[in-house]
């Protein structure tokens, strides 16, 4: 089994933290789960990919979450040791609702 590269593991403690944040910082009016990060090779950029329930908060919740950047930024420096900041986006997973389109929920 392959050792993960650095940017994997950033990228691991990058949705660990942003899990934590959103956590503290939103209204709690929907549900938005961290589903993972992805960090460019010089790790100048960082994605943070979510998914939002239920789905008709997905809007409020991305233009939340864009609007908290700045904080996340200002709060992500205590919680990971990071040789570069990188500039941090949020998206919705969209791979992840295709998944759940594909291979419904069993109830």
């Amino acid at each position: 089994m392959a050792l993960p590269d650095r940017n994997d593991l950033l990228a691991r403690e990058i949705a660990q933290a942003a899990a934590a944040f959103i956590v503290r910082n939103s209204n709690r009016q929907s549900l938005i789960t961290v589903l993972r990060a992805d960090v460019s090779p010089d790790s100048a950029n960082a994605t943070i990919y979510v998914s939002v329930l239920p789905e008709d908060q997905e809007k409020p919740a991305i233009d939340f979450l864009k609007r908290s950047r700045a904080d996340f930024r200002d709060w992500i420096k205590d919680e990971v040791r990071l040789r570069r900041l990188p500039t941090f986006d949020f998206k919705i997973d969209i791979g992840e609702k295709n998944r759940q389109v594909v291979q419904p929920i069993k109830e």
